[in-house]
């Protein structure tokens, strides 16, 4: 009639969300610094470029 509940697996459990869920937090701050620092760059090609350009008529 009653089940049985195992409290070292939901002690795994747990310890093991957390840790996925701080990796994935990890992961998404380092993507977001990293794609900045790509745009960054960009944009400073792009106008530093704009002033090499000679226009011919």
């Amino acid at each position: 009639m009653g089940g049985m509940v195992n409290p070292p697996a939901i002690v795994g459990l747990a310890l093991v969300g957390i840790v996925a869920y701080s990796g994935i937090k990890n992961v998404s701050r380092t993507n977001a610094f990293l794609t900045s620092i790509k745009l960054f760059a960009i944009f400073f090609f792009i106008l530093s470029g704009i002033f090499h350009i000679k226009p011919v008529y």
